[in-house]
């Protein structure tokens, strides 16, 4: 019996080993290496046979020689992202192989929860739908959120499942469920700090500087690639974007000055293994980004997030994990708040695990991907 081959998009990094530069200037995974985590989730459900079906070429010409194309997305329906849309939609216009999108999301910011129209915006992600529909059964969405505006838009409720992010299935099968014992809150605990330079508000921006500043053992763990621009002195032939001058005006640490660099309390990691690896040694993580958090989860650290989107909270929602809206975020706030928040809520996203991996399971089923059934049970 011959054999599918499979593409997943995003995937030649998990095809081959490649140093920190190479991934960089490679640009594997994009600008964010959040990326990574919710490729590498949908490069392990279809790898049963690695050496024979995956391939990250996404040319025109491989798609059609292929038996699926699966499309791991972020938050596509955007208005940022309207061209990378248009541009797909001209690709499978010429192409009839299986393509399954997996994963994608709407954002606006939280407190905007209710979809406003934008005709434009909302031509472009309709086109792309149909497409996308015209080549496989269903989409898979981020949460509840982005599934009341793909049906706005007048699709069916059939056209979509709600599975969240691929990423925190990363293990699939294998992720320990147990429920872990936390240590009461300390002063001394290893603290990991996310944030999106992005998207900052001094409201949160304040809270994460807090912390930087009243806990000598927390650390930045970066994201974005113009980020990690004031390390590039380890790193000197990493081809690195360098920090927008709007972000620079921003007080976070992005700039060689800032007290986080010249103390060492910056990290970043181009590998997944390497980053929970790193997170595992970590006691809390806390911050804006949703995959930050995420990788910490999946290191058995617990986490809580920041939601500053719709994008993240329909996230958090569905997949249980301890998060506190930018609204609620105050003066009175405090770390050891969140901890005592996060470690008393880590127990209901250990509970909800096996049933987010059945709905990933049943997302693959309904759509005919041929999958790694290792990966499931």
């Amino acid at each position: 019996m011959a054999k599918n081959k499979v593409i997943v998009q995003g995937s030649e990094g998990y095809i081959h080993q490649y140093s920190p530069t190479e991934v960089i200037n490679k640009s594997l995974f994009g600008s964010n290496m959040g990326n990574m985590l919710f490729y590498g989730s949908v490069y392990n459900v279809a790898a049963s046979n690695k050496d024979n079906i995956i391939t990250s070429d996404i040319s025109e010409e491989s798609i059609r020689n292929a038996d699926y194309y699966l499309m791991p997305q972020a938050n596509l329906f955007y208005k940022y992202f309207k061209k990378n849309m248009e541009n797909y939609i001209v690709k499978l216009k010429k192409l009839d192989t299986p393509t399954i999108l997996v994963g994608v999301g709407y954002q606006s910011s939280v407190g905007e929860e209710n979809i406003k129209e934008n005709t434009e915006l909302d031509d472009t992600v309709r086109k792309f739908i149909s497409e996308i529909l015209r080549h496989s059964v269903s989409i898979g969405v981020r949460g509840q959120i982005t599934k009341k505006y793909v049906l706005s838009l007048g699709f069916a409720e059939s056209d979509v499942d709600v599975i969240g992010d691929p990423s925190i299935r990363f293990f699939g099968k294998n992720f320990d469920t147990k429920i872990r014992q936390y240590k009461p809150f300390n002063p001394d605990m290893k603290i990991a700090v996310n944030y999106t330079p992005s998207r900052y508000d001094k409201k949160w921006g304040d809270f994460i500087n807090s912390i930087f500043f009243n806990y000598s053992k927390s650390f930045a763990i970066l994201q974005d690639t113009y980020e990690f621009y004031p390390l590039l002195w380890k790193y000197k032939d990493m081809k690195l974007p360098k920090v927008p001058d709007k972000v620079k005006s921003y007080d976070l640490p992005v700039s060689k000055n800032n007290t986080i660099h010249w103390q060492n309390r910056a990290r970043f990691f181009t590998n997944p293994e390497k980053w929970f690896n790193s997170l595992e040694t970590f006691d809390f993580s806390v911050g804006t980004r949703i995959h930050g958090n995420i990788a910490a989860i999946l290191a058995g650290t617990p986490a809580l997030t920041i939601a500053i989107d719709t994008r993240t909270l329909e996230l958090a929602e569905y997949f249980k994990i301890p998060y506190i809206k930018l609204a609620d975020l105050n003066e009175e706030t405090t770390l050891e708040s969140l901890y005592i928040k996060a470690t008393e809520e880590m127990p209901k996203f250990y509970e909800n695990y096996d049933n987010v991996l059945k709905d990933y399971l049943r997302f693959f089923e309904k759509n005919n991907v041929p999958i790694n059934r290792d990966f499931f049970e």
